[in-house]
């Protein structure tokens, strides 16, 4: 049938006949031909545009899950431990990160539904993963930021200390 919409869109656009080449009973083809041509092209401007996508929920999971795996090894890495290694705060930096993890934790599983009291539904893990990983994203920046305001606050302090001294 794609052979004959082809050969049916050549004699429209080239030729333009006076009787149409095709019977009425193939027009519901040309628009389901024509869905499925532009169905493919947003799947080929999406690829071009952004990469690989994923096209199944599975596919969605695992890749939020892997960003989200990123993302808390390099939060572990800024902040010298993981979420577990917080669980039994000693000091009141890592009770700070002990509560934040609980905020996230907390705050992904109300998002993903999981606290609902109804069985969570198939985005569930997804919605999961994406907040955690939006929340860790957010905290990574945060110590970025308040790293480098402290860094800048030191640079100053030693730029100033011989003019303060004398």
């Amino acid at each position: 049938m794609l052979r004959s919409t082809v050969a049916a869109r050549h004699i429209l656009v080239h030729e333009q006949p006076r009787e149409r080449p095709y019977p009425e009973r193939d027009i519901p083809e040309f628009f389901s031909h024509s869905a499925q041509f532009v169905a493919a092209l947003e799947w080929l401007l999406l690829a071009r545009l952004y990469g690989h996508l994923p096209r199944t929920q599975l596919g969605m999971d695992m890749e939020a899950k892997q960003e989200l795996e990123a993302a808390q090894a390099e939060l572990a890495a800024l902040r010298g431990g993981t979420a577990d290694e917080f669980a039994n705060p000693e000091t009141p930096a890592a009770e700070l990160e002990h509560h934040w993890d609980r905020f996230c934790e907390l705050s992904a599983r109300i998002r993903a539904g999981y606290t609902s009291g109804e069985p969570p539904r198939s985005i569930a893990p997804l919605l999961y993963a994406s907040e955690l990983s939006h929340l860790t994203r957010w905290r990574i920046d945060d110590i970025k930021e308040e790293t480098t305001s402290r860094r800048k606050g030191l640079a100053r302090i030693i730029r100033d200390a011989p003019r303060l001294a004398a």
